[in-house]
Formats: structure tokens, C-alpha cells, sequence
């Protein structure tokens, strides 16, 4: 299965699932109510409840990464759980931290061809996303353009599917093996410094636009910072690790220290010139690691200039630490 992704504007859910329900068969609505388990701001399990409005079940995903005959493997793993509070035990046996709470609503229709989902998240305003799964690759395009010509239909203009700074238009989930030249931007920051705090990237790839960002209950801004560009690299490695990557950066601190201030703190074991402790060692460690194994040409743009991509980062980053609690 492949998914598209849209995000719209709306003013009124019910009249825009009214319209759906004319057009699409109706398969039904469900409350997905998902935790985020894991430690340094990374997550490694989800636990979710779906609920139609009867019945609740209860899935565990968990994220995992293998390394066979040098190559790097993500992978996905699910299994049923008979109550929240059990895996919530279980988690805090484990020792991981609970990272986020997310409530999703879910209106789901099948057109045959394509399975849709209307969603909207609580605390994210007036926005929708709406997904798409078909059944093959070369379904996506025409999917998207279907669905986008009666969103048109209804009297959205194209200002409301795509926001000017922030909303990705397509999100396609298959893009390993790619090829060409890479843009990548970041961005991190934090409530309170140190605090709630998050980090997003935003990878161009032809033209494709792929985003992800992530949320850290107690960190500082430069440790979000440096996240945001491993979490970047960490994926053009997985994804497109012969690219050329053109990294942009808002970070001084970020640009500075990996283009300059590195080198001598690895020749001196990780002390400054002034003889002290380098600040967030194991991020620097992780980053110079990553840059190793890749061809990135760093760049700074001058953060919240009306910069595309800088501003989509920003506003992720701003929307993860929102959605906190």
C-alpha cells in the first residue's frame, strides 16, 4: 500500500463530511488516542486506542533499526495489548519516558480504488489531513489530483489545501533509493531553555517533499538544534546516502561547530579552549559520526527571513511543542 497525504484548511468538519459522505461510500468514525514511549526525545513505541464508538482495542508499534551485513534496517513491529494501563505499566518497567498524548478523529470512506481518511488532531486548529491509501505506486498521482479537484469543488482554493509557508501538499512514503541532489532544512528550539523543546527537517528530493519532526519533554534549544540535523542526516543516510545533501541550518551554533569548532575538540578530547567540557558531547559525537559516512555541504540562513522551507521547520517545530502535554 502507498499513502498521500494532504492538509487542508477547514471552517466546518460536519459540512465537509457531508460532502464525503455524497460522493464516497462510508466505512466509519473512530477515535485514535496514541502515546509516544521512549527516551531522549526519540520514540520507540506507540501505543494506540481505537475506538468506534463500542469497542477499544489496543496496538503497540515499535520502531527498530538493524544493522545486517552493513546495511541498516529499519523496521516496524505490532502487537495487540488488552489495556492501556497494562503497556503503561510495562513501558514505565522498561524505563521509558512517555514523550506525547495525540487524539486523532477519523472519518474513513472507500472508493474502491482508494481508502480515504479524514483526520483532525486535537490542538492543531483548523487544519485536516487527509489520507489516501491506494494499492500501487502509480496510483498516487492520479489519487491526489482526484481528491484535490473536488476539495477544489467544494469551494477551496488553493490557498486552503496549501499553506503558503508550512503544509505539505504530498507526502510520499516510498522514497528510498533516490538518486539526485538533496536539500535538507532544519530547525530546533525550546519552551523555557532548558524545557519543552522540538526539532523538525524538511528534505527536498526532485519533487518530492518529505517532513518529520519530534517533540523532547525536558532539553535546550541547541540540543534540538543538533537533533534536527542528525534526525536529517540520519534519513538522507537510509534514503539517498550517494546524494549530495545541501544542509540549511538557522543554527549558528550547529554551522560553527561542525564546519570549525569540531576539529579541535576532537584533537583535545572533546575540551574548548578555554579548558572545559565540551557542551551536548554525545549530539556532536552522534552528528560527526553521521557526516562521515556522507557528502553535506552546510549552509546558514538567517532564521524567520520569509525562507520557504525555514519557516515550514519553524512552524513544526512550534506545532510539536503546542501539542505537548
Amino acid at each position: 500500500m502507498f499513502e498521500v497525504e494532504l492538509k487542508v484548511r477547514i471552517d466546518n468538519i460536519e459540512e465537509l463530511e457531508a460532502s464525503f459522505r455524497e460522493k464516497y461510500e462510508f466505512v466509519g468514525k473512530f477515535v485514535k488516542r496514541d502515546i509516544y514511549f521512549g527516551k531522549d526525545g526519540v520514540d520507540l513505541f506507540r501505543l494506540r486506542g481505537v475506538s468506534d464508538g463500542e469497542s477499544e482495542k489496543f496496538v503497540v508499534t515499535t520502531k527498530e533499526r538493524f544493522r545486517v551485513a552493513g546495511i541498516e534496517e529499519n523496521v516496524e513491529r505490532e502487537f495487540s495489548v488488552d489495556s492501556q494501563e497494562e503497556f503503561i505499566a510495562f513501558a514505565n518497567f522498561l524505563g521509558y519516558d512517555e514523550l506525547i498524548r495525540k487524539v486523532k478523529h477519523s472519518i474513513c470512506f472507500n472508493n474502491g480504488d482508494m481508502f480515504i481518511e479524514l483526520v483532525t488532531i486535537e490542538g492543531l486548529g483548523d487544519f485536516l489531513e487527509i489520507e489516501i491509501l491506494v494499492s500501487d505506486e502509480a496510483s498516487k498521482s492520479s489519487a491526489r489530483d482526484r481528491l484535490l479537484a473536488f476539495i477544489e469543488s467544494l469551494g477551496k482554493s488553493s490557498d486552503d489545501v496549501v499553506s503558503k509557508y508550512y503544509v505539505e501538499l504530498l507526502r510520499d512514503v516510498e522514497v528510498s533509493n533516490f538518486s539526485g541532489d538533496v536539500v535538507v532544512y532544519t530547525d530546533g528550539g525550546c519552551l523555557g531553555n532548558p524545557g519543552v523543546g522540538a526539532w523538525a527537517f524538511v528534505a527536498l528530493l526532485g519533487d518530492k517533499e518529505f517532513s518529520k519532526s519530534g517533540v523532547s519533554p525536558d532539553t535546550t534549544n541547541n540540543k534540538m538544534e543538533l537533533q534536527a540535523v542528525i534526525s536529517a542526516l540520519q534519513f538522507c543516510y537510509d534514503n539517498c546516502k550517494d546524494s549530495l545533501i545541501t544542509l540549511y541550518t538557522d543554527s549558528k551554533y550547529v554551522q560553527n561547530g561542525i564546519c570549525s569548532w569540531i576539529h579541535n575538540w576532537k584533537r583535545n578530547g572533546w575540551i574548548t579552549a578555554s579548558k572545559s567540557p565540551v557542551k551536548n558531547r554525545d549530539y556532536w559525537i552522534e552528528l560527526d559520526s553521521i557526516v562521515s559516512k556522507l557528502n553535506v555541504k552546510w549552509n546558514w540562513v538567517k532564521g524567520h527571513s520569509g525562507d520557504k522551507y525555514n519557516e515550514m521547520c519553524d512552524f513544526l517545530v512550534k506545532k510539536e511543542m503546542k501539542n505537548f502535554k
